[in-house]
């Protein structure tokens, strides 16, 4: 390696040297051996062996080190190549516990502490000591709020690490796909957490039983609506859009958001008056018992005119993209379904436009097992929306000290 690369790469230890030096003064603290670690480790790693040869991607690699050293790792093809099942499964347990100990840490000290916070700031301008008399409901609501959905982060873990642990105990184990389960899980939360919204309304109370704050509100705040329990005829996913001229020969879409939205299940429920609704957490169902919901693009609820009215529809994400993944489905049967056409057909055809100006196809949903989860009020999902912001700060520190862990050299402490 040339030798200002070599003059670099000891400059930027020798700032991680003092770093440390600063972190040792004071009172020992976890937090604090974790950043000792993490500083330690960037001085031990023999960056000299790295294949580079300019400043630019030196400073690079040590950026990416710093940030998510196991992405650094894979980059660089550091010790992870030939990682046997047996290292691997020491890679798993160390994250699993990471995860445990979060899950733990969430119940026992996050939810509990969000009290004390709210408590402490109306302190500052009052002299009066009695919680209940302080803080009032609206703050108490905004509060319970946020522990609500800390508990729904806690179940998502929970489930996730539970779900993990299970396959853990199969035959046939592929430890490189329970790996990337561990790596990716938490990023797609906002998919997930509130289907256990509900559930958390009904056990706060019994988690912050003697906590800080006025916690009599919490029965009042209004659960989630799920749309299938206001349904009663039945619910079909099925084609929208009449066989003209929507495409053209070479499968373009003319009018691009009415061709993407050429496939959708419709709520038999009026436009007027719900502009507002926004869903949630979706899981649906088809009468077979496919999960359809990784077709279904259902942040795009749209209003669809139907005889003479508009009702509310979920379209599935455009056509042309399931039918040129649809080897990658496991619900391949149902979407066929849907186009009423012939596996054969499908897949020897490269008109798109033609495949759907001939499919007439269905799913028919299984509305009693199938869930889409909204607010109950406009001014509600405004509120669960600022008490999302603070749950998004608590899951990128999780993330972060997450991707900053050396996880086959040292697990996690």
């Amino acid at each position: 390696m040339k030798k200002n690369l070599i003059d670099f790469i000891n400059k930027e230890k020798e700032i991680s040297l003092y770093k440390i030096e600063i972190l040792n003064r004071g009172n020992d603290k976890v937090y604090k051996k974790r950043l000792i670690k993490k500083e330690q480790d960037f001085i031990d790693f023999p960056f000299c062996d790295l294949l580079i040869d300019n400043l630019d991607s030196l400073r690079e690699a040590i950026d990416l080190f710093r940030d998510n050293r196991e992405l650094f790792e894979k980059k660089w093809k550091i010790n992870n190549t030939n990682l046997s099942d047996m290292d691997l499964s020491k890679i798993i347990e160390n994250k699993i516990n990471f995860y445990e100990r979060i899950f733990t840490s969430l119940i026992d000290n996050n939810i509990k502490k969000i009290g004390s916070n709210f408590i402490s700031k109306k302190l500052e301008n009052s002299d009066n000591a009695f919680f209940e008399n302080i803080e009032g409901i609206r703050h108490a609501k905004k509060r319970a709020r946020i522990q609500i959905l800390i508990y729904c982060v806690a179940r998502y873990i929970n489930y996730n690490i539970k779900s993990i642990k299970t396959k853990l105990l199969m035959d046939n184990i592929d430890y490189n796909d329970l790996n990337l389960e561990l790596d990716s899980f938490l990023e797609k939360y906002i998919d997930h957490i509130f289907c256990y919204y509900n559930s958390g309304i009904k056990e706060l109370p019994i988690i912050v039983d003697g906590t800080d704050g006025d916690n009599s509100h919490i029965s009042s705040i209004y659960p989630l609506i799920n749309l299938f329990d206001k349904l009663g005829q039945k619910t079909l996913c099925l084609k929208r859009i009449p066989n003209i001229s929507v495409f053209t020969e070479y499968c373009k879409p003319i009018n691009r958001k009415h061709s993407e939205r050429a496939f959708s299940i419709s709520i038999p429920i009026n436009r007027v008056g719900n502009e507002w609704m926004e869903i949630l957490y979706c899981n649906i169902l088809s009468i077979t018992g496919k999960d359809i919901t990784r077709i279904l693009n259902y942040k795009d609820f749209y209003n669809l005119p139907l005889d003479k009215e508009y009702i509310k529809a979920i379209p599935t994400y455009p056509i042309w993209d399931l039918i040129d993944n649809i080897e990658n489905y496991s619900f391949k049967d149902e979407i066929l379904n849907l186009l009423n056409l012939s596996d054969g057909l499908v897949s020897r055809n490269k008109n798109t436009a033609k495949i759907i100006n001939q499919s007439n196809g269905i799913i028919d949903i299984n509305q009693k097992n199938s869930v889409i989860l909204i607010p109950a009020t406009r001014s509600e999902s405004d509120h669960i929306k600022d008490a999302l912001g603070w749950v998004k700060i608590l899951i990128n520190n999780i993330l972060e000290d997450y991707k900053a862990t050396a996880w086959d050299k040292y697990g996690y402490q």
